[in-house]
């Protein structure tokens, strides 16, 4: 065997099967650990949507414009998709009613937007819009 660097060690360790087959255009290939299958390197990923705009420079738009999937593909492993509305459903009051509904305001993070740092019972810091 060879020497592996930090990042493909770190992913076959959680991925032994290495590169999976390309996906076709149009259709999302999945892992045996419910990984979606990246088009461009196949590699799986639980985020896909962070690995593409980190690694391959493209907007999950461009991802999927580009190979033909529906605008609402997952592109999250369902764990971690159950794992954030846990996580929101935990945190209701600060994320759905303190940073969503503000009557009528533009709510989302937007480049030019500061966004100052709050932290919230458990110790933890989030941010807050302006």
């Amino acid at each position: 065997m060879g020497y592996y660097c930090p990042s493909c060690y770190a992913y076959l360790r959680v991925h032994p099967e290495g590169l999976y087959p390309q996906p076709r255009e149009g259709e999302v290939l999945y892992a045996k650990n419910g990984d979606p299958v990246c088009h461009i390197c196949r590699k799986a990923f639980s985020k896909l949507g962070g690995h593409i705009v980190n690694c391959h420079h493209m907007t999950q738009k461009e991802y999927r414009e580009k190979f033909k999937l529906h605008h609402c593909t997952r592109l999250s492993n369902d764990k971690y998709i159950e794992k954030m509305r846990n996580y929101t459903m935990e945190n209701y009051d600060v994320v759905i009613l303190e940073n969503l509904i503000v009557n009528g305001t533009k709510t989302r993070i937007t480049p030019n937007r500061k966004m100052p740092k709050r932290t919230i019972g458990n110790g933890c810091v989030i941010k807050t819009q302006c």
